[in-house]
């Protein structure tokens, strides 16, 4: 799970999604922010990285701490009403599924 705040900054990752990203934990993560996060976006806007977390097709692209990239299918938001002060998603490591599929050729 990871919660972003409206400013693209990380409010929450549970452990799973720190681990995921190769963080130590959550809590180190909430010291990154949404374009820093995703991959090809460092110098987006975060509010047009809130709107690549939000596509219509679930898949997202994240950078790794070592320099790699990650596959993910991002849920639909779990927080849906504007006053909500987060975008909260659950997020689903596609990456090794992906490259069995494609045996180990890039997209």
């Amino acid at each position: 799970m990871l919660g972003v705040g409206p400013l693209g900054d990380i409010a929450y990752a549970n452990p799973a999604c720190a681990a995921m990203f190769g963080y130590v934990d959550g809590e180190t993560m909430t010291h990154q922010s949404l374009p820093e996060l995703l991959a090809g976006h460092s110098t987006a806007e975060p509010r047009d990285c809130l709107a690549t977390v939000r596509s219509p097709d679930g898949i997202v692209l994240w950078n790794h701490v070592n320099d790699y990239v990650i596959r993910t299918k991002v849920s639909p938001t779990l927080l849906l009403r504007e006053s909500d002060p987060l975008l909260l998603v659950s997020i689903t490591d596609l990456t090794e599924w992906y490259w069995d599929r494609t045996n180990g050729h890039s997209p």
